[in-house]
């Protein structure tokens, strides 16, 4: 694996808290299939649960 693809697995584990560029920070719910489609429901604080697929959300850990 690859340092991006470690980077998306721990931004992936449910409770890990991320940031998205236009929905802001939340919080993992839970995580379904693997590599590129990868998809994660993510309670976001201001707009709610939201289902992102991680090659596209340009999710960056909450802490960075």
């Amino acid at each position: 694996m690859g340092q991006s693809e470690d980077e998306d697995a721990m931004r992936s584990e449910r409770g890990a808290r991320v940031r998205h560029p236009i929905f802001g920070e939340g919080t993992v719910l839970e995580a379904a299939g693997s590599g590129a489609g990868r998809k994660l429901r993510v309670r976001f604080d201001r707009v709610g649960v939201k289902t992102v697929v991680v090659r596209f959300a340009q999710l960056e850990p909450a802490d960075a």
